[in-house]
């Protein structure tokens, strides 16, 4: 019975899963309406265009250049330690630059929530590149091997 419960233990530890909020591809139209009624290539503020919007699946980022060529970046994820946040996202704006303030202020309106999307992710181990990438499976059967050994002695 324990060898049954050691070998169910390691199949179900080997096949886990887990679940992660994403931005599924093809959003990217949701993604710009967020920042309503500022566009691409357009001024958010005098001098400085909303020149990049970046989609992950795990953030957005938003960049902005100045009249000098200087870049601010605006990211956006589902958590993290920002003070700021809108009804879906944690908002993190660059230090000293107000250029952001009429973005921010247009998400916080075009956003009513519930822009992530649960997605089930079955965790597999990465295909071995190399020696170092062959370790863990050689790893994992060692480690299941000694455990069933160890259990086979006891009784």
């Amino acid at each position: 019975m324990t060898r049954r419960l050691a070998l169910a233990a390691l199949f179900f530890a080997a096949s886990a899963t887990a679940q992660s909020s994403v931005i599924e591809p093809g959003r990217e139209r949701e993604v710009l309406a967020l920042f309503a009624p500022y566009e691409l290539a357009q001024e958010v503020t005098p001098g400085w265009k909303l020149w990049n919007v970046r989609v992950g699946a795990q953030a957005i980022e938003l960049e902005l250049v100045g009249p000098a060529g200087e870049v601010s970046l605006l990211r956006l994820t589902e958590a993290g330690d920002a003070a700021e946040r809108s009804a879906s996202f944690a908002i993190q704006r660059p230090q000293g630059n107000t250029a952001v303030d009429g973005l921010v202020a247009a998400l916080r309106k075009n956003d009513g929530g519930g822009f992530w999307h649960a997605r089930v992710v079955t965790a597999e181990p990465p295909a071995p590149t190399d020696s170092a990438g062959f370790a863990w499976p050689v790893g994992v059967a060692v480690i299941s091997a000694a455990l069933m050994w160890w259990l086979a002695a006891r009784k």
